[in-house]
């Protein structure tokens, strides 16, 4: 189970619902102030996951 958290001082932290392996999800409408991406996985040592963050206005996305 993989779970993406958006913080951001002040508000109540943003949780994403279970993401499955090789699944995505996309938090709408936060537009406000900058946030902090937290990620739980509970998979494997070494594992590869992916993170894109992306500001709405940037063309190239964040990733690393």
């Amino acid at each position: 189970m993989t779970l993406l958290y958006l913080l951001c001082e002040g508000k109540q932290e943003l949780v994403s619902g279970s993401i499955p392996a090789g699944g995505c999800y996309s938090f709408l409408n936060v537009t406000d102030k900058e946030h902090t991406v937290g990620i739980h996985a509970d998979v494997g040592e070494n594992t590869d996951i992916k993170v894109f963050v992306y500001d709405g206005k940037d063309t190239e996305p964040y990733t690393r």
